[in-house]
């Protein structure tokens, strides 16, 4: 086939007008090169040709060089051939068909209809043998196995179609006498590659280097063009095109490795040149080895587009910065890890809200209250500390004494419970919440769900964020990251947040407000590198949280924002946590080790304990305790096998120290005849030991249908040594019996999974499993009879269906569920100062969510969700009160839980604005259902200016119609009911900067 009729197929007018000027290359140039047709948009009907080695570019048999002069004439004139690789999702291969031809064979990938085009093959031929892979792809033909055909034509002696590992699929032709030409188209059906065999006299092979030749780079280049820049890597004349590059590119990052070289400056130093371009955050050119030179340009956003040259003289790759576009164009198709694979969102077999980074600065994401406002059926419902915060996914929630329903990870480790997982969110990569039993892939159990925060990783580039916000309150929240390599396999990255405010909550005897905050975390990060197949992540972090006294205010007050009390109060939490964690990943094995210590302390803690302006009892508490865990996992990492699988074993540790109770002051003395000045204290210590082998296995039947069955082994062991007394000058006097108990518990929790793809645009799955929490001791009680409580167990029930339309412009995912959770734990207070765990006989559960993503204009998002919780007492009679609590609801659950996200960015930098709605349900704050808020909605909004993709300034406001409402209330008999209340609204200014 000529060239002008190959390129008349596809439409490339303006290359056959540069055959026109050039009649050389018209009669003498036969295009056999791969290439893929991409266009980028129903306005651009530009042709980009993906080529992946300098003798791939343009050849007369698929791997001869033209001559410099036409190459280099070509090169003024014509437009690009395009040297591209950008991360996609992996393209399904479900069958492979040859089929002979008048000038040959030709053999068909068939893929989903309109994917083909996504494919890129990378040229790596040798000899007689034809060779493409093609990443971000997978082989799945129904028998499992790889396509072969022995003498499918005179002059081809062999056809293969092979998976190379969990994402490239290797083609290979191997002719007799010599290589086949091939040329590439791609239909509805597939990619087409059309085999001609070619006779040994036909094929004139460019001449290699000498055996043991290395082509020498002495000089490294840097010039501006109109549309960006080009590097040129300088060479011995005419030895450029002998040079083979292999693309190796990866996420933002064009990696190009050029084998037989060897960068040999006058410095003896590698290359290096920072922003040379917007878009374009650095450029390198290193030694990989002693036969290998890497070229890399990082994308500040996005993978920039480089093409690529050879001259007389050197090397030539000719880059383009992209500029950054609307978000909603760029984190449609979000991954996750919550399979503890990496995985789209859209193709995993479980509820999962995944926050991007984008995101996360776009909604100024700096709390978990912020994620829960963002996610459906998942609440953080405050109590006026952020010593203790209500957690509940799907009704199921974390007690304030004992293990929690919602688990919390950070980089792998587990936060153990909630009076220390109100955490800053800062320097993130992405946060997931994913809802329902976790058991048998997280290494610490959780019921009801878990969120799953990353951080940002150390990383070969030097960069710097900067964030800062100041508002009413006198409120300021600074951020900061700094990236910096050590060496080519050791990174540091440190990071920090510091916030305060002023408190919302006025004392009128004292004349000041009694809540303000201030919080500093810092976090330090080193990764090493020793060889492709390890990843070794140390981190250190601490927190130092120093706020007013938890402020519980009179339930349903005029002016819940004026209180009486007395006390100013004090609440200081520091915890302190390091963890080392190490990846060995080959082609069939990934091997995972995280061990991690966390230690937190709470003390001081003082309140205003009779909540009235007499100077009658202060509130106390003293908190420690300390955290050791350790988990293995062993997961295949053979993309091509049907059958998966992980296996882990997890071990933790918790020693726990409390002193909780109230101070006596002199008042008190004199008004309730207490016999002195002193502390009345209820002392604990409590330790915790856990051990699990958990486990999952899924087997991929066809392309459609896979089904996943787990199983966790787990056994706790608790005890307890608690007692009351009372301390003062005069000593310590007990006022309670000593209760030293222990017991542990074994629980094996199943679980299965069935998943079916209807269609590219549908996925569909339905779940079982069962559900866990351990049994445990409340130490915040006299009474022997109400010390122990029994583990909660669950089975829960899903199914769900996530989809994708018109070109991913709409992501829609709906999950139903139905929950039966036996021996529900809940937590009564007793009187102000004790707090017991009861085990309720039964709870039901049943609800739905809803979330959607539409992206109807570039650079316009419209992001919702919507939960919906049932959650009710079966049969049980309180043993406080007596009360019977069957149909009531389960407290801190919202009815209804749902979000609104209206979102604008200007393309190429400009105005960016985001109005967003939250909204919540019914929620009651007592077993009585007495205490409830009704449902409200908040309103929030952000409006800036981005100068560039590096720069922006916004303002922003929360609550902007200063909506009231209370987060959780609780009835203190003679005290009488007070709750949390609410933020009121909240503005100010923000400005970002990326370096």
């Amino acid at each position: 086939m000529k060239l002008e009729q190959l390129f008349q197929i596809f439409g490339l007018t303006g290359v056959i007008s540069v055959l026109s000027i050039n009649p050389v290359l018209s009669q003498e140039i036969q295009f056999s090169s791969i290439f893929t047709e991409k266009r980028a948009s129903k306005q651009d009907n530009s042709l980009d040709l993906t080529c992946c080695t300098t003798e791939a570019l343009f050849s007369n048999s698929f791997g001869n060089v033209l001559q410099q002069r036409d190459f280099h004439q070509l090169h003024q004139i014509s437009s690009p051939i395009y040297f591209l690789a950008q991360t996609r999702s992996l393209v399904r291969v479900t069958g492979v068909q040859l089929n002979k031809t008048e000038t040959g064979i030709e053999l068909i990938l068939q893929t989903p209809t309109g994917v083909a085009e996504l494919l890129q093959p990378n040229d790596i031929s040798s000899g007689n043998n034809f060779i493409a892979d093609i990443p971000n792809a997978q082989l799945q033909l129904p028998d499992g196995k790889p396509f072969a055909q022995s003498n499918p034509i005179e002059g081809i002696r062999e056809v293969t179609v092979t998976n190379v590992n969990a994402s490239t699929i290797r083609v290979n032709a191997i002719g007799e006498t010599a290589r086949p030409q091939i040329e590439l188209f791609d239909s509805d059906s597939g990619l087409i590659f059309a085999f001609t065999p070619v006779e040994d006299s036909a094929q004139t092979p460019s001449t290699p280097p000498e055996s043991g030749q290395i082509v020498s780079i002495n000089r490294v280049q840097l010039n501006p063009t109109e549309t960006g820049f080009e590097i040129i890597l300088l060479t011995p004349k005419g030895a450029a095109q002998q040079l083979r590059v292999v693309n190796v590119s990866e996420g933002n990052n064009f990696i190009a490795e050029i084998q037989g070289t060897q960068l040999q400056l006058p410095d003896g130093q590698p290359y290096r040149s920072e922003n040379p371009i917007e878009g374009v955050s650095e450029v390198t050119v290193t030694n990989v080895d002693e036969n290998t030179v890497r070229v890399v340009a990082i994308g500040e956003e996005k993978q920039p587009t480089v093409e690529l040259f050879d001259s007389e003289d050197g090397l030539i790759f000719s880059a383009v910065g992209d500029a950054p576009s609307a978000q909603g164009e760029e984190d449609i198709e979000i991954v996750v890890t919550a399979e503890k694979r990496s995985e789209l969102l859209a193709e995993t077999a479980s509820s999962i809200t995944a926050i991007t980074q984008q995101q996360i600065e776009d909604g100024q994401i700096n709390r978990l209250e912020d994620v829960a406002a963002n996610t459906p059926n998942f609440s953080v419902l405050g109590t006026g500390s952020r010593y203790f915060s209500n957690f509940t996914i799907r009704g199921q929630s974390n007690p304030t004494i004992g293990e929690g329903a919602v688990g919390f990870y950070v980089d792998g480790v587990p936060i153990t419970d909630a009076y220390s997982a109100s955490i800053d969110l800062f320097d993130l990569e992405q946060v997931e919440v994913l809802r329902g039993p976790q058991g048998t892939l997280y290494g610490r159990n959780t019921s009801g769900g878990v969120v799953n925060i990353t951080t940002e990783k150390p990383n070969n580039q030097q960069s710097l964020k900067v964030s800062s916000s100041f508002g009413n309150f006198s409120s300021t929240l600074n951020q900061l990251a700094f990236n910096q390599p050590l060496s080519e396999n050791l990174f540091v990255r440190l990071s920090g947040s510091y916030g305060s405010r002023e408190g919302f909550i006025e004392s009128t005897t004292l004349d000041r407000d009694l809540d303000g905050r201030s919080d500093l975390a810092l976090r330090g990060q080193l990764r090493w590198q020793p060889s492709p197949q390890w990843n070794i992540d140390f981190s250190a972090s601490y927190d130092l949280y120093n706020d007013g006294q938890q402020l519980l205010v009179p339930f349903n007050s005029r002016n819940p924002f004026q209180v009486d009390y007395d006390e100013e109060g004090q609440f200081v939490l520091k915890t302190n946590t390091q963890s080392l964690s190490a990846v060995y990943e080959t082609s069939s094995l990934k091997f995972t080790s995280i061990s991690s210590r966390r230690y937190w302390e709470q003390d001081p803690y003082e309140i205003d304990g009779d909540y009235s302006a007499l100077p009658l009892i202060v509130g106390l508490a003293r908190d420690n305790q300390i955290n050791y865990s350790q988990e293995f996992r062993l997961q295949s990492n053979d993309g091509q096998n049907p059958w998966q699988w992980t296996v882990g074993l997890f071990l933790g540790y918790q020693e726990r120290n409390v002193d909780i109770g109230f101070r006596v002051l002199p008042d008190a003395v004199v008004a309730f005849g207490a016999p002195e000045v002193g502390e009345n204290l209820q002392l604990a210590e409590l330790d915790s030991t856990t051990a699990a082998l958990f486990g999952q296995t899924t087997y991929n039947f066809n392309e459609k249908f896979s089904l996943t069955a787990g199983l966790r082994y787990e056994h706790n062991s608790r005890s307890m040594n608690r007692r009351r007394v009372f301390r003062s000058d005069s000593g310590e006097f007990p006022l309670s019996p000593e209760i030293d108990v222990e017991e542990s518990w074994d629980q094996f929790l199943p679980s299965l999974v069935a998943e079916y793809r209807f269609s590219e645009q549908l996925f569909g799955y339905g779940k079982i499993a069962r559900g866990y929490k351990g049994g445990g001791f409340s130490y915040a009680t006299d009474n022997p009879e109400f010390t122990k409580f029994d583990p909660e167990t669950s089975w829960s029930y899903e199914l769900g269906l996530k989809s994708s339309w018109f070109n991913d412009k709409l992501l829609a995912n709906l999950s139903v569920f139905y929950t039966q959770v036996d021996n529900y734990q809940i937590d009564r207070a007793v009187d102000q100062f004790s707090t017991v765990v009861f085990n309720a006989s039964e709870v039901d559960i049943y609800g739905a969510e809803l979330e959607l993503r539409i992206n109807p204009l570039d650079g316009f998002d419209i992001i919702a969700g919507f939960g919906y919780t049932n959650a009710t007492f079966g049969d049980f009679i309180d043993p406080v009160n007596g009360v019977n609590l069957e149909n009531n609801r389960v407290i801190f659950t919202p009815e209804l839980s749902y979000n609104l996200a209206l979102q604008y960015r200007q393309p190429q930098g400009g105005f960016f604005g985001r109005l967003e709605l939250v909204g919540s349900g019914i929620v009651y704050f007592n077993e009585l259902n007495t205490l409830k808020q009704d449902p409200y909605i908040l309103l929030n909004g952000t409006v800036g200016y981005e100068f560039s993709e590096n720069f922006g300034i916004y303002l922003y406001g929360r609550n902007l119609l200063d909506t009231e409402y209370f987060i959780s209330a609780v009835d203190f008999g003679q005290s009488g009911v007070l709750g949390a209340v609410g933020e009121p609204r909240t503005w100010g200014v923000r400005v970002r900067a990326k370096f």
